[in-house]
């Protein structure tokens, strides 16, 4: 991965193939903005904008599920913009203090309390705080604000760069 810098992060709007070659960022390459860290990947599925997303070693990203995150170590992190197959988004990642109440970072979460432990669930995309079984435990984030039975966006900090495993 090659560092960006803060230029270029548009982490707001995913990009198809109609920017190809001239699209803002090379697969894998990693920028900062004052939100956090982002590594700008390809969809290997559809997205919902707020999915929680496996980050693969070729920069295609996939809904984090119990699967998903039982594949370790790999990156992962919270795509703040819906996108279609083979679109393009920066996904973020983290960062030491990324995210923050206020700053608009957000993941998708169902039936948690604000700043439990983060979990992956079966349902792809969105994380909850429900341990033991086949869930996941994803470090150095939380959710800052409770959500209800219905899966629904919380904005979320980070103390770290988002990474499962070594």
């Amino acid at each position: 991965m090659s560092f960006s810098g803060s230029f270029g992060v548009n982490y707001t709007r995913s990009f198809d193939a109609s920017y190809v070659p001239s699209l803002p960022a090379q697969l894998g390459q990693v920028g900062s903005s004052p939100e956090g860290v982002f590594i700008f990947c390809k969809a290997a599925e559809g997205l919902t904008q707020y999915d929680w997303v496996s980050i693969k070693d070729d920069f295609t990203v996939f809904q984090m599920d119990n699967t998903e995150a039982a594949i370790a170590p790999r990156y992962f992190g919270a795509v703040q913009a819906a996108a279609l197959t083979n679109e393009y988004v920066w996904v973020w990642v983290g960062g030491d203090a990324g995210g923050g109440s206020g700053k608009g970072v957000k993941a998708r979460f169902i039936n948690y309390t604000a700043k439990a432990t983060v979990h992956t669930t079966a349902t792809g995309g969105v994380a909850d705080d429900a341990s033991g079984g086949s869930f996941v435990k994803l470090p150095n984030v939380v959710g800052l604000t409770t959500v209800g039975a219905s899966a629904a966006a919380a904005e979320v900090q980070s103390w770290g760069v988002l990474r499962i495993g070594n």
